[in-house]
C-alpha cells in the first residue's frame, strides 16, 4: 500500500491519540493539514504543541461542517461514526474520507496482520507481536494498547511487520485496507452498541477482508459458528484455529497439545498447560496467536518459548502477584465481562480481583453472579469509570461492596489506582530473614550464659577445679543436682525446636540430625531426673555419701546442655549466613532511584515517586541520574552505562527509539523516553524475582548429618532396646539393665560428631581469609572442591572491567606523538567513557594537552573541534569516512582490531586521517594462568558475557577458555547455568549486579571482591582481592578441608565405636568394663581433642601451590553414575501450584527430606518428580506437601 501526500489539504476530525498522531504523520510527508475538534483549544493543555508549525492550521471548539470546502483528503478517528452529516456531507462534495487505521495503513511500509473479534483482541495482537519479536523481527504492535497505527507508519521499513488490533468502529472508515493476514477471533453482542444490530456488527468485521487475494490469509475461530459464515466466499487462503476440532490448515488442540498444521506434517508446539496466561479463552487467544505466526513463518521452537513466559496484558487479567498464597488478578484497563467470566472459571486458588477502568457501556450483571458463585474470590477492588456500575450490579448479586476512593488511601483516580496496582512496589525480602537471625543469636547468648556455669559446676568435680564448699559437701548433693537443673532448664526452654522438630520426624519415620540431638539430649535429662529421685530416697535413709556417688555419676545435666548450646552456634551461623543472602535483593532495590522527573503534556515538569509511574507516561533523565524504569528514547541521546544489567563495561549510546532499563546510568546527554514497563515489570525486578527464586531453590547440600542420624538413631535405640534386654536377663535388676539402656543413649550424643565438621571448616575459613578468600558458610567450603565445571563472567573477573588503550596506529607521515596529542585534545572535552582511556594514555606518555574551541559533540557518531584553526575529527568509522578519505589497509587494520575485540576510534583533521586508536576491556595478567590451573584440575572452563559475540570469542582465546557462551542477558546466564547443572556441578564466578541470579542458581557462586556489593551478597565465595588465581586457590583449600572432615569424621566415629559397646556392657563379661562417667568423660575430650589437632593442620596448606592438583578419577564418576541407575524414583502429582514461587516452596520442602535427594517440581504439569536415596513412605512426601497448602492427589 502506497500514497502520496504531499501537498494535500487535509483535514483531521478528532484530536485524541490516533488524530494528534495522524496529524504528525501528515504534517512530516508534507501534507497541508487542518485539525478540528468540538473541544476547545484550552481543554488540550499542552497536547498539541508539536503541531504548532506552519503547515498545520488549528480550527477546534467548532464543528467540521464549515471547514470541509476544499479539502482533497478528511480523516477521522474512530471515536466518529460515519453516519454523522459532516461525515456524508464530505463524501458527497467529492472529499476522500477515511479514518486514521486506513490513513495509517496506506503509509505503512513491509506486511502487516490484522487482528478483530469481540473480545480476546488486545491479549492475541500483544501476544502476536511478541512471537515475531522473538524472531529478531522489527515488530510494530498498534491499536488499543499500543500506539495508534499512524505513529509507527513514518518509522516502518520493508521487512517490519506491523500487528494492528482493529476494532468495529475502525472498519467503518476502511475501504482499501489490505492486510496480509486478517483474523476474527470470536463474536458475541458486546460491542454492538454502536451499529444497531448483530448483521451490521458482522459486516463491519468482514471489511478487513474485502482487498484480499488468493495470496492472502484469512484466519477465523472454527469454534464460532458466525466466523464459520463469515469465512465463506473469500478469495484469501481460510487458515482456522480449534479448541475442540482437527482443522485441515492452521492451530488445534490433540492429546493436550498445541498443533500446528499448515501442509502435510504436523509439529507439536508446546502442552497446552505450558502456556503461561490461565484459561480456555486464553488458550483460544494463543492457538490463534500460533496460527498467524505459523503462516508468517515463525517456527515452532520460538513459539514454545514465548507461550510459556508470556505474561499477558498489564491490567488485561494481568496476575500481578501471589502474597500469602492469594492471588491479585488486575483487570482494570476496561474489564471485559465475557474474558473475566472465563477467567474467573479457571481460578484454583483464592484471589483478589481489580475490575473497572474504561466504560464500555456493557451490563456487569452476568459478571457480579459469575464473582458471587466464585467460592475462591476473597475480595474485589472496584477503581476507575466503571467502579459505580460494578458496585451496582454486585450488590444487586448479594456481594456487598464498596469503591476504592482517595480518602481510603488505597487509590485515587483511575490512574494512579493502576499505578499502584501494577507496578508492584519492590519490597526489601531481608526482614524476615535478619529477625530469624537475631532470635538465633538470642537463643545463643541465652545458652551460653547458662552452659558455662553448668558446666563448670558439672564437671569441675571430675577435673579438679576449684568449686564451693556447698557443691563437694555430701550433705548438700541435692543442692548440686537442683542447681545443674536450674541452669539447665533456660537451655531446654529457649532450644526447644530441636525436641519438637526431632520429635516430629521420628513420629514421621525420617529421623533427622534433630532427632539425634533430641535423643540424646532428653535420654541425659531423663536419666538426671531418675538420678534425683534415687538421691533423694538415698538421703532420706540418711544414705549421704552414696547419695554423694550416685550424683557424680549419674548426672548428665551437663551433657544436655553442652549439645544444646553447641548446636546452637552452628545454627546462629546458618540463619546469619542466609540473612546475607537477602541483602542482594536489597542492593538491587537500591539501584533503582525512589523519584523520577515527570514530563507533562504541557512541557511542565514535575518530580514523582516511581511507584506512581504510569506505562505510557514521558520522563527526563539528566547527566547522572539513574533511569527510573524501562521505556523507549523519545528525544535526546546519551551514553548509558548498562554494566548493572548486562555486564558491558563499555557505556551504550542511545538515541531516539531506543530502549532503556531501570537502574542503568545516563552518563553524558540529557534525554527523554516514554516508560514502557514499571514496578514489577521491569528489567531490574524480573532480576530481584531471578535472585529470590533461585534463593527459593537451592537445594540444601550438606545433609550427610541427616543422612548419618536415619540410620544411625534406629541403630542406637536397637542396641539400647538389645542392652535392656540382655541386662535384664543376665542379671533381672531393672535398675542394672535400664542403666546401661540409657548410657547408650547418652554416649551416642553427637558432641564429637557435631565437631567434626564445623571445627574444620572454622579453620578453612580462617586460612581462606589470611588469604583473601572469603567462604561465607560451611557449606561453601565443604562444596566448592566438588565444582567439575567453572563458568566465568568476562568483564570484570577475566577481564580488568575497565577501558584501556590498546593500540595506537598512526596514518603514514604520521608519529604516534602527534595522534595521541590530538586524540587528547579532542578527547579532553568529551564525557564519553572511552575518552577517559585515551586520556589516561596521554598522561602515562606525557603529553602536553593543547586546548581546542567550538568542540561539539555528536552523540552515535563522534566528536569535532578546532585546533590552531583546524577541524579536528574523532569517532566511528561512518563518522570519520564521511569527513576525510580513510583508505583500504587501515580499513583493515581496524576490523582486524574489531575481531580482536576491541573498539577502534578513528581520528582526523580537515585535510588526512591521523590514525586510530584501539580501546579493549583489557585480560587482567593472572586470568590465563588461573584457567590454565583449572583445567589442569579436570574442570570445564566455561566464558558467560552479556557481550557481542566477537568480542566474547576474542577475549576467550587469549584467556585460554574451553567453551565462550555470548550475548547473555541475566535470566539468560542463569538458564545456561541450569543447563551446565546438568552436566555436573556448576560454580559461578562474575562481579557484576547481572550475575546475581547466576550466582545463586549455581551449585556455587563465587564473587570477585571488586565487583558490586551485590555479586557478593547473592554468592558462596568471595575472593577479595579480585585476583582471578584466587578461584583455583579457593577450590584446593576446600578440597583440603573437605579430606579433613572425613578424617575428623574417622575420629569422632571411633569415640562413638568405642563407647557405644562399652556403654552396652559388650566387655563387662570379659574383663569387667563398664562405662564410668569419667571414662567417658575422657574420651569425649580426646575425641575432640583428636578432631582439634587434625583440623589444626589445614594452617600449613599451601592453597597457592598447584604441583599436587589432580583431576577427578574416572573410577569414581563411574561408581557414582552406577549407584545413580540404583537410586530410586517417585512422581506426586499435585493441585494448587500456580507459579515459580509454588514450585520453589514445594521444591525446598521435599528436598529437605534426607530421603530425597532432587525433586524436579513443575506448576504446569502439577507434578513432582522425585530422586530418592532410601525408600520413605508415600504418607510422609504427602504430609510434607500438604504442610504447605497443597493438595497431593496420588504418589507413583
Amino acid at each position: 500500500m502506497n500514497m502520496n501526500v504531499e501537498g494535500k489539504r487535509v483535514l483531521v476530525c478528532g484530536m485524541a491519540r490516533s488524530g494528534i498522531a495522524a496529524a504528525k504523520l501528515l504534517i512530516s510527508l508534507g501534507a497541508c493539514v487542518t485539525i478540528t475538534d468540538t473541544k476547545p483549544e484550552g481543554e488540550f493543555g499542552g497536547a498539541l504543541d508539536e503541531l504548532r508549525t506552519p503547515e498545520c492550521t488549528f480550527a477546534l471548539g467548532q464543528s467540521a461542517d464549515g471547514l470541509i470546502a476544499g479539502q482533497d483528503i478528511m480523516v477521522i478517528s474512530p471515536g466518529i461514526a460515519w453516519a454523522k452529516p459532516f461525515v456524508q456531507n464530505a463524501i458527497a462534495q467529492g472529499v476522500e474520507v477515511m479514518g486514521e487505521l486506513e490513513l495509517g495503513a496506506r503509509l505503512t511500509k513491509g506486511a502487516l496482520v490484522a487482528i478483530t473479534g469481540t473480545n480476546g483482541k488486545t491479549t492475541t495482537t500483544t501476544l502476536v507481536g511478541e512471537l515475531f519479536r522473538a524472531t529478531g523481527r522489527t515488530t510494530h504492535v498498534v491499536g488499543n494498547i499500543g500506539h495508534p497505527i499512524t505513529a509507527t507508519a513514518g518509522i516502518s521499513k520493508q521487512d517490519d511487520v506491523t500487528v494492528a488490533e482493529v476494532s468495529s468502529y475502525q472498519c467503518e472508515g476502511i475501504s482499501q485496507f489490505h492486510p496480509h493476514v486478517g483474523a476474527v477471533l470470536n463474536i458475541t453482542e458486546d460491542h454492538i452498541v454502536r451499529h444497531g444490530s448483530m448483521a451490521v456488527y458482522i459486516a463491519m468485521k468482514r471489511r478487513i477482508f474485502d482487498r484480499q487475494t488468493a495470496q492472502d490469509i484469512a484466519v477465523f475461530n472454527y469454534d464460532d459458528a458466525t466466523c464459520r459464515e463469515m469465512a465463506k466466499g473469500l478469495k484469501a487462503q481460510v487458515a482456522w484455529f480449534s479448541r475442540r476440532e482437527k482443522v485441515p490448515f492452521g492451530a488445534y488442540v490433540e492429546d493436550q497439545h498445541i498443533v500446528l498444521k499448515l501442509g502435510e506434517g504436523e509439529r507439536r508446539v508446546c502442552r497446552c498447560d505450558e502456556v503461561y496466561i490461565p484459561g480456555p479463552h486464553n488458550l483460544e487467544n494463543a492457538l490463534a496467536a500460533v496460527t498467524i505466526a505459523g503462516v508468517m513463518g515463525v517456527p515452532c521452537e520460538t513459539m514454545r518459548e514465548v507461550l510459556k513466559t508470556f505474561r499477558g496484558v498489564e491490567h488485561r487479567i494481568e496476575t500481578v502477584r501471589e502474597l500469602d498464597g492469594v492471588t491479585w488478578i488486575n483487570d482494570s484497563k476496561g474489564t471485559n465481562v465475557d474474558s473475566t467470566q472465563k477467567a474467573i472459571a479457571t481460578m484454583n486458588r483464592p484471589t483478589v480481583l481489580i475490575l473497572g477502568g474504561s466504560d464500555k457501556k456493557v451490563s456487569f450483571d452476568p459478571l457480579a453472579k459469575s464473582i458471587v458463585e466464585a467460592p475462591l474470590i476473597e475480595h474485589c477492588v472496584l477503581i476507575g469509570d466503571t467502579a459505580n456500575q460494578i458496585k451496582d450490579a454486585l450488590d444487586r448479586a448479594g456481594y456487598s461492596a464498596s469503591p476504592v476512593n482517595a480518602d481510603t488511601g488505597a487509590a485515587g483516580s483511575s490512574g494512579s489506582a493502576q499505578a499502584r496496582s501494577g507496578a508492584a512496589h519492590m519490597e526489601s525480602p531481608t526482614k524476615k530473614l535478619e529477625a530469624a537471625a537475631s532470635a538465633m543469636r538470642t537463643r545463643l547468648i541465652i545458652s551460653i550464659v547458662f552452659l558455662v556455669p553448668l558446666f563448670y559446676i558439672g564437671m569441675g568435680h571430675m577435673l579438679g577445679w576449684p568449686l564451693p564448699g556447698i557443691f563437694t559437701d555430701h550433705t548438700h548433693s541435692m543442692t548440686l543436682a537442683l542447681t545443674e537443673l536450674v541452669l539447665l532448664i533456660p537451655i531446654v526452654y529457649v532450644n526447644d525446636a530441636y525436641f519438637i522438630n526431632g520429635f516430629k520426624s521420628l513420629a514421621h519415620g525420617a529421623p533427622t540430625m534433630d532427632a539425634l540431638i533430641a535423643v540424646g539430649a532428653t535420654a541425659s535429662i531423663a536419666w538426671s531426673l531418675y538420678a534425683m529421685f534415687i538421691m533423694a530416697d538415698q538421703l532420706a535413709a540418711g544414705q549421704v555419701h552414696e547419695a554423694m556417688m550416685t550424683s557424680m555419676d549419674n548426672l548428665y545435666f551437663e551433657s544436655a546442655g553442652t549439645i544444646l548450646s553447641l548446636v546452637t552456634v552452628g545454627k546462629y551461623l546458618e540463619t546469619r549466613s542466609k540473612s546475607k543472602t537477602g541483602g542482594a535483593i536489597e542492593a538491587l532495590i537500591d539501584l533503582a532511584p525512589k523519584t523520577a522527573t515527570v514530563v507533562a503534556e504541557d512541557g511542565s515538569e514535575a518530580t514523582v515517586d516511581v511507584d506512581a509511574i504510569l506505562p505510557g507516561q514521558v520522563l527526563r533523565v539528566r547527566p547522572g541520574e539513574s533511569i527510573p524504569v524501562d521505556g523507549v528514547v523519545l528525544e535526546g541521546s546519551s551514553a548509558v552505562d548498562e554494566s548493572a544489567l548486562t555486564g558491558e563495561s563499555i557505556p551504550v549510546e542511545k538515541t531516539a527509539g531506543d530502549t532503556v532499563n531501570a537502574a542503568t546510568v545516563n552518563r553524558t546527554g540529557s534525554f527523554t523516553f516514554r516508560a514502557t514497563r514499571v514496578g514489577a515489570d521491569t528489567s531490574l525486578a524480573k532480576i530481584i524475582q531471578l535472585v529470590e527464586d533461585a534463593n527459593a531453590t537451592k537445594a540444601p547440600i550438606a545433609r550427610m548429618a541427616d543422612k548419618v542420624a536415619g540410620v544411625f538413631v534406629p541403630v542406637v535405640f536397637v542396641i539400647s532396646a538389645m542392652t535392656f534386654v540382655a541386662w535384664m536377663a543376665l542379671t533381672g535388676s531393672v535398675n542394672e539393665a535400664l542403666t546401661s539402656a540409657v548410657a547408650v543413649l547418652v554416649i551416642s550424643c553427637p558432641c564429637a560428631l557435631g565437631l567434626a565438621t564445623p571445627v574444620a571448616i572454622m579453620v578453612g575459613n580462617g586460612m581462606g581469609a589470611r588469604n583473601g578468600i572469603m567462604f561465607k558458610t560451611a557449606v561453601s567450603l565443604e562444596e566448592t572442591g566438588k565444582m567439575q565445571i567453572v563458568a566465568l563472567d568476562k568483564t570484570g573477573t577475566i577481564t580488568s572491567g575497565e577501558p584501556k588503550v590498546t593500540d595506537i596506529i598512526p596514518a603514514a607521515g604520521v608519529t604516534e606523538d602527534t595522534l595521541l596529542k590530538c586524540a587528547y585534545a579532542l578527547e579532553n572535552k568529551s564525557e564519553h567513557p572511552l575518552a577517559r582511556a585515551i586520556l589516561e594514555k596521554a598522561k602515562e606518555e606525557n603529553a602536553g594537552i593543547e586546548e581546542v574551541t567550538g568542540f561539539q559533540a555528536l552523540p552515535g557518531n563522534g566528536l569535532t573541534a578546532i585546533l590552531d584553526g583546524h577541524t579536528l575529527y574523532g569517532g566511528n568509522h561512518t563518522f570519520i569516512s564521511s569527513k576525510v578519505s580513510v583508505d583500504g589497509d587501515m580499513q583493515k587494520k581496524a576490523e582486524k582490531l574489531a575481531e580482536a575485540g576491541k573498539t577502534p576510534l578513528f581520528f582526523g583533521n580537515e585535510d588526512r586521517l591521523l590514525g586510530v586508536i584501539a580501546v579493549a576491556d583489557v585480560i587482567k595478567e593472572d586470568s590465563p594462568q588461573a584457567i590454565k590451573e583449572l583445567q589442569n584440575m579436570g574442570i570445564h572452563v566455561v566464558m558467560l558475557t552479556g557481550d557481542n559475540e566477537r568480542t566474547a570469542k576474542a577475549i576467550g582465546q587469549q584467556a585460554g577458555v574451553d567453551e565462550v557462551i555470548a550475548g547473555v542477558l541475566p535470566e539468560g546466564k542463569e538458564q545456561v547455568i541450569c543447563k551446565l547443572k546438568e552436566k555436573g556441578k556448576v560454580a559461578m564466578v562474575g562481579d557484576g549486579i547481572n550475575d546475581a541470579p547466576a550466582l545463586t542458581r549455581a551449585d556455587m557462586g563465587i564473587a570477585i571482591g571488586a565487583g558490586t556489593d551485590v555479586a557478593i551478597d547473592a554468592a558462596d565465595v568471595v575472593l577479595m582481592k579480585s585476583r582471578l588465581s584466587d578461584v583455583p586457590a579457593a577450590i584446593r583449600m576446600s578440597r583440603a578441608t573437605l579430606r579433613n572432615i572425613h578424617e575428623n569424621l574417622f575420629w569422632a566415629f571411633f569415640y562413638n565405636i568405642i563407647g557405644i559397646p562399652l556403654a552396652a556392657g559388650v566387655w563387662y563379661p570379659l574383663f569387667g568394663w563398664k562405662l564410668n562417667p569419667m571414662f567417658g568423660a575422657a574420651a569425649m575430650s580426646l575425641s575432640s581433642f583428636c578432631v582439634v589437632s587434625n583440623a589444626l593442620r589445614l594452617n600449613l596448606f599451601k592453597m597457592y601451590d598447584a604441583s599436587k592438583d589432580k583431576k577427578l578419577k574416572a573410577k569414581k564418576e563411574k561408581k557414582r553414575s552406577k549407584k545413580e541407575d540404583k537410586t530410586m524414583k517417585k512422581i506426586m502429582h499435585i493441585e494448587g501450584m500456580m507459579c515459580g514461587h509454588c514450585e520453589a516452596a514445594v521444591k525446598k520442602a521435599l528436598e529437605a527430606l534426607p530421603q530425597v535427594d532432587e525433586a524436579v517440581v513443575s506448576h504446569e504439569a502439577g507434578t513432582a518428580e522425585l530422586t530418592l536415596n532410601a525408600e520413605i513412605a508415600d504418607d510422609v512426601l504427602k504430609k510434607t506437601v500438604e504442610d504447605k497448602d497443597y493438595t497431593v492427589t496420588s504418589v507413583e
